[in-house]
Order: C-alpha cells, then sequence, then structure tokens
C-alpha cells in the first residue's frame, strides 16, 4: 500500500516493525511497565469504529520500516484534507486483511471476529 503525504510517497507495510510499532504505540503494558502487546487487536477496534487517530497510529506504525517517516503532523494533515476516507479505511482494512508476515492477517482477522461478537451481544441487550 502506497500513500502520498506531503508529496512524498510513502510504502505501507505490515510485518515485523508494523506490530513493534503497533504495539509500542497501542499495546498493554502491566503494573511494571513492561509491555504485553495487543496493540494489534486495540488498533482493530478502533478502526472498527472509523476512528481517525487509529488510521494515524496504523500509518505510522506501517512506516515504521522507512529511514524517512512521515511525522505526526504530516500524517494528521494528510488525514483532515483526504477526500475519501471511508476508501483509506477500506484500503486499510484490506492490507491487514492479506498482509501475510507474522501472522498480522489472522490476528486481525480473529479481533474483528471477536468486535463482531461483541457487536451482536450489545444489539441482542438492546
Amino acid at each position: 500500500m502506497i500513500l502520498t503525504i506531503n508529496n512524498q510517497e510513502y510504502e505501507l507495510k505490515f510485518g515485523f516493525a508494523f506490530i513493534k510499532k503497533i504495539n509500542q504505540l497501542m499495546g498493554l503494558k502491566d503494573s511494571d511497565g513492561a509491555e504485553m502487546g495487543n496493540g494489534l487487536q486495540r488498533v482493530s477496534f478502533l478502526l472498527a469504529q472509523e476512528e481517525p487517530e487509529a488510521v494515524a497510529t496504523v500509518i505510522m506504525a506501517a512506516t515504521d520500516h522507512l529511514k524517512k517517516r512521515p511525522t505526526g503532523k504530516e500524517i494528521e494533515s494528510f488525514l483532515e484534507e483526504y477526500a475519501d476516507f471511508e476508501g483509506l479505511l477500506k484500503e486499510i482494512d484490506e492490507s491487514l486483511s492479506n498482509a501475510t508476515p507474522l501472522g498480522v492477517s489472522k490476528k486481525y482477522q480473529k479481533a474483528k471476529e471477536l468486535i463482531k461478537q461483541a457487536e451482536a451481544r450489545v444489539n441482542s441487550e438492546l
């Protein structure tokens, strides 16, 4: 997946650097501050809610493999100016769903399934 941010093309990759960064940015920590992971699951939930901050986090994590990465401000400006936010969400969803390294797609699909189950439970209680 390639995005043009601030007139610069960036390739988003969903491999080891992505997992490491998403856990750093979104993962849970124990009482001693040690990282416990689960960043992908947490960001998956926020993506399902169409949360712009989650999209920014995914872009930041998926460009972590690059020597020159977009800044947080550049990503925010990109999202504020991007005309097709729903299309971008769909493209990110497809990229994560088809990511092969390190079981990313399997973890992402599992998180999406858990979200659907939770939504079904909430809807059945209404």
